[in-house]
């Protein structure tokens, strides 16, 4: 029998994720529990580097309020960004030195608030394969 096991511990954060695979577990299974991880890390490596994601997610859900997925929609808001005002936010938001994380950030939030995916998440793949019953994330999440 194989498995996949994280676990980490730092300070008072851990995260302990485990599955056992056997020929029975499917392979989108295995993809969503590797997701679960790095959607994980990834919020945490962002935290840690002192990234402000509230500051950030505000701003983007400013310049995103009621628009809808299209790729029109993301060239208008790319063409009607003022650099230096982003500039600022990011800065604001993070240090000289952490500035290309806030940046990724900035652009992973924008990107997924108006409906794409950048990367392989749980809860893409909880709809794509929804006879899987694959576990979501624990939390409250807005319907729709």
């Amino acid at each position: 029998m194989d498995e996949i096991a994280f676990s980490a511990k730092y300070k008072n954060w851990i995260v302990i994720k485990k599955m056992s695979i056997d020929e029975n577990t499917k392979e989108p299974e295995v993809a969503h529990i590797l997701s679960g991880i790095r959607e994980t890390i990834d919020r945490k490596a962002f935290e840690l580097n002192g990234i402000n994601m509230v500051k950030i997610d505000e701003y983007v859900a400013t310049i995103t309020k009621g628009r809808r997925k299209g790729y029109s929609s993301l060239v208008e808001i790319f063409g009607n960004l003022k650099q230096n005002e982003v500039r600022e936010l990011l800065l604001a938001s993070s240090s000289k030195q952490t500035l290309p994380l806030a940046e990724a950030y900035f652009i992973r939030r924008l990107i997924t608030a108006l409906g794409y995916g950048l990367d392989v998440t749980t809860e893409t793949l909880a709809k794509m394969y929804p006879e899987l019953k694959l576990p979501k994330p624990k939390g409250r999440f807005a319907k729709g």
